[in-house]
């Protein structure tokens, strides 16, 4: 357990069974539009093979804020797959506190690994600004963003909306180089492994072509 704030604590959940488990999947049905989820039933088979970590933040009893971690088979790399804070709990900060709270419980910087984010691209989509406030939300906290990648996630409930990315990466790396063979590596793993998509999925081989050739961070 770790102390976020005065009233908030960080607690990583071990067991589909915990009511915490429950409480953050109501947020997670709250927070997400039908094509960026993922079933509950999917996500507990992904939590019980060990490819899921769940964080919550409670006040009190209450779970408030959640963040699902996937693991990637890369040892040095994490997707946060989803975060979210409760709709009555919105606009108070405690999305940051727990962020930074999330960062340092994962020793990041001292284990040298790396949480890979997937946020919606600003430059498209009719919520341009709230997108554009959520990139500047998490460059505040020192992610990044990798320059010049588009990512196009599939739709997730076997419609047909597919929605424009951009991939980010904390802590902005410094020790270790991130090639581009690496990014075709993780693409690779999210879109056959995690979206169960063919690799002669047409919209795969185009995600592998928007890896940029020489990596940059902004």
């Amino acid at each position: 357990m770790l102390l976020l704030a005065i009233f908030m604590n960080l607690f990583e959940v071990g067991d589909i069974r915990d009511s915490c488990f429950s409480e953050a999947m109501k947020i997670y049905l709250d927070s997400f539009p039908a094509n960026e989820r993922q079933s509950i039933d999917l996500i507990k088979k992904r939590f019980n093979e060990n490819r899921y970590q769940l964080f919550v933040g409670k006040i009190g009893d209450e779970v408030a804020v959640f963040s699902l971690i996937y693991r990637f088979k890369h040892p040095d790399f994490y997707l946060l797959d989803y975060y979210a804070v409760k709709a009555n709990y919105r606009d108070q900060k405690l999305g940051t506190d727990f962020l930074k709270a999330l960062f340092n419980e994962m020793k990041l910087n001292e284990n040298k690994v790396f949480l890979i984010l997937e946020v919606e691209d600003p430059n498209y989509g009719n919520n341009r600004k709230e997108r554009t406030r959520r990139v500047q939300f998490y460059k505040s906290l020192g992610v990044r963003q990798i320059e010049s990648m588009r990512y196009i996630l599939p739709p997730l409930d076997n419609g047909k909306e597919l929605t424009d990315m951009i991939i980010m990466i904390y802590p902005a790396p410094k020790c270790k180089k991130i090639t581009c063979e690496t990014l075709v590596s993780l693409v690779n793993e999210l879109y056959i492994e995690k979206y169960n998509r063919s690799a002669n999925d047409p919209l795969f081989k185009k995600c592998l072509e928007l890896v940029p050739k020489k990596i940059r961070f902004i």
